[in-house]
């Protein structure tokens, strides 16, 4: 299977007022066409910042300090910003946590939606507007020609989603990261946002690198999972395998904290409580072994040696 992305070795800091931030402690991984992939941890494990680096979007005091970037080959961490511009959104594209922060206000849903069209394709105003017309259908937007001229003030959240989502799929790319795109989102609508992703991902058969802190929900639209933790992937698995057979204490920690339906079972379960210093010596050297076909790990040796021994 062609992959699409490749990250190797990623390492990205942060200058702020307290001292340089280590983000994201180098990592590797890589996304094929067609498949999903979803890095799940806390907030502060890295795993947004890792998606706003395949997208160079860092903040203005973050920088790449080490590894490559590879898209079709291409590191794409050495091109220009200029050459960026024309890779984002036309072969990459992004659906953001909040959508009121992608969206401007002041203008039309259906000029934002036209505007990258009009900018990487060259369409014409009026074959734009017939392509945003479609794009609206297509993620389920009702008389799309009505509020195509309407404000993004004037949608729920939920429709809001789904005009980033047309937005980010104006200009057919092949990649498309969501950054926690249904957190905002009560369940119901989540579920119809889930739902929604997958089924334009088999018709347009688009490769996702989905980013989140809810395990429940990605078991339903991954097909690998990488968990992070203070900027490290600590495990990589299938995602069938990650949920059947978690083996960083980290993953058991998040698994065990998804509410169960039976309210009498959830009450008699033990969770797992995750320190890191509980587990390990700072000092102690992380290795990174397969354990099973396409099941990685991050642990010490001693740690490593006890799951051998199937302590």
């Amino acid at each position: 299977m062609e992959k699409l992305l490749e990250v190797k070795g990623l390492k990205i800091n942060f200058e702020t007022q307290g001292g340089l931030v280590q983000a994201v402690r180098g990592i590797d991984f890589d996304l094929s066409a067609g498949e999903t992939l979803a890095i799940v941890g806390e907030s502060g494990s890295g795993k947004s910042v890792t998606s706003k680096a395949v997208m160079g979007l860092l903040a203005s005091n973050g920088s790449i300090a080490e590894g490559t970037i590879l898209y079709g080959g291409r590191d794409i961490t050495a091109m220009k910003e200029r050459e960026f511009e024309h890779l984002r959104g036309k072969d990459i594209a992004m659906i953001f946590q909040d959508p009121m922060t992608s969206l401007n206000p002041c203008m039309t849903i259906g000029k934002q939606i036209s505007e990258s069209m009009i900018k990487h394709q060259k369409l014409g105003r009026k074959e734009a507007y017939q392509r945003t017309i479609e794009l609206m259908r297509l993620v389920e937007i009702k008389d799309a020609e009505k509020r195509y001229k309407q404000y993004p003030h004037q949608f729920s959240g939920g429709m809001r989603q789904r005009i980033v989502t047309a937005a980010a799929l104006a200009c057919n790319p092949r990649i498309l990261i969501c950054d926690e795109p249904t957190t905002a989102l009560d369940v119901t609508i989540q579920a119809q946002i889930v739902n929604l992703l997958k089924r334009l991902q088999k018709e347009k058969n688009l490769t996702f690198l989905f980013i989140a802190h809810d395990l429940s929900m990605i078991k339903y639209i991954s097909d690998r999972v990488a968990v992070m933790e203070n900027g490290r992937i600590v495990e990589l698995a299938k995602s069938c395998e990650l949920y059947s057979n978690p083996i960083h204490p980290y993953t058991k920690s998040l698994l065990s904290a998804i509410p169960l339906p039976d309210p009498r079972t959830e009450r008699q379960r033990q969770r797992v409580h995750y320190n890191a210093k509980d587990y390990r010596s700072e000092d102690e050297a992380l290795i990174w072994r397969q354990i099973a076909p396409e099941h990685w790990v991050l642990l010490t040796q001693r740690e490593l040696d006890s799951l051998a021994a199937g302590k």
